[in-house]
């Protein structure tokens, strides 16, 4: 999970907000998680945690040569989401924000 965030450009505080962790996590927490330690096992971080994958695999399924381009998607500003980047509604939405990049992922391949 962390390899994706990374491959994103996802800063420490904002993959604490994407994971759903509780506020005032340092950013020690997550180098934990980069050495083994499991992530927590509740239906929040479940969920999350599922999100991100599948839209990862989304993002891929539509740069399958090119995994530069999926990671720089994230970070691009899109018109669809009114200029803002898909990192940026999924930080300020949370889960719904996940659930509205995943979608509109969805929507792209149905008609690519």
């Amino acid at each position: 999970m962390l390899t994706i965030l990374n491959n994103w450009g996802v800063t420490a505080e904002q993959q604490i907000v994407l994971l759903g962790f509780p506020e005032g996590t340092g950013k020690r927490a997550i180098n934990k998680f980069a050495y083994g330690t499991p992530y927590p096992d509740d239906y929040e971080s479940l969920m999350r945690a599922n999100y991100l994958l599948s839209i990862q695999n989304a993002v891929d399924s539509l740069f399958p040569h090119n995994a530069t381009a999926a990671n720089y998607w994230m970070t691009t500003p899109s018109q669809y989401f009114a200029n803002h980047t898909p990192l940026d509604i999924m930080l300020n939405e949370g889960v719904e924000g996940m659930k509205r990049v995943l979608n509109y992922l969805n929507g792209v391949e149905d008609w690519g």
